[in-house]
């Protein structure tokens, strides 16, 4: 149950092909072990002519389809889940607790675009809880927000100060979706990236 949670927190990341994957390992190995169901899915993945070790591969050097071949943990039929299809089984299920998107990375235009796509659709059903359970509230970031550690930011937004730093931290937070840093010693939502950068 959510009763026992504050906020629900989940790690995106592009493929190759520009679909957003909620998945937290940003290589393929300890996600996916080769066993199971998916000793078949990387003898396919080396065929296809990614480089060996194929479990060091890193996320972005795969297509979507590429990924959801392979099975979390070597689970027979558990995939990771587009952002799309994550933030929709959210809505479908009710949940009401604010969303946390973690950036890990981004690496097109195509792909920022898609996720304010993905959040502007979102937005409705996240104001719609701050109206009806404000108990809820994270204090800094509402019911729906984007943090990343600053190395992921940079990496996925230009570096701090830079003019495509400053448009699309100006675009995600035109959109009403607050914008974060965080530091491993400590979440800080307090201390937001502004439009400046």
């Amino acid at each position: 149950p959510l009763h026992d949670l504050y906020y629900v927190e989940v790690d995106i990341q592009e493929t190759a092909d520009g679909k957003l994957i909620v998945l937290h390992d940003t290589t393929l190995g300890r996600a996916f072990p080769n066993t199971g169901p998916n000793v078949p899915a990387y003898e396919a993945l080396r065929k296809a002519g990614l480089p060996k070790p194929v479990m060091d591969t890193l996320i972005q050097h795969l297509t979507g389809s590429q990924l959801r071949s392979l099975h979390i943990a070597g689970r027979e039929g558990v995939h990771a889940p587009t952002l799309d299809e994550f933030l929709q089984a959210f809505r479908r299920l009710g949940c009401r607790r604010p969303m946390v998107i973690e950036i890990k990375t981004l690496q097109t235009d195509k792909g920022r675009l898609r996720l304010a796509e993905l959040l502007m659709q979102h937005k409705p059903y996240a104001n719609q809880l701050a109206q009806k359970y404000p108990q809820y509230k994270l204090q800094e970031v509402g019911f729906l927000a984007l943090i990343a550690f600053p190395h992921y930011y940079a990496a996925s937004f230009g570096e701090f100060g830079t003019q495509q730093c400053k448009h699309w931290t100006r675009m995600y937070t035109s959109l009403g979706v607050p914008v974060r840093c965080c530091f491993l010693e400590m979440l800080s939502y307090a201390r937001g990236l502004t439009t400046n950068c």
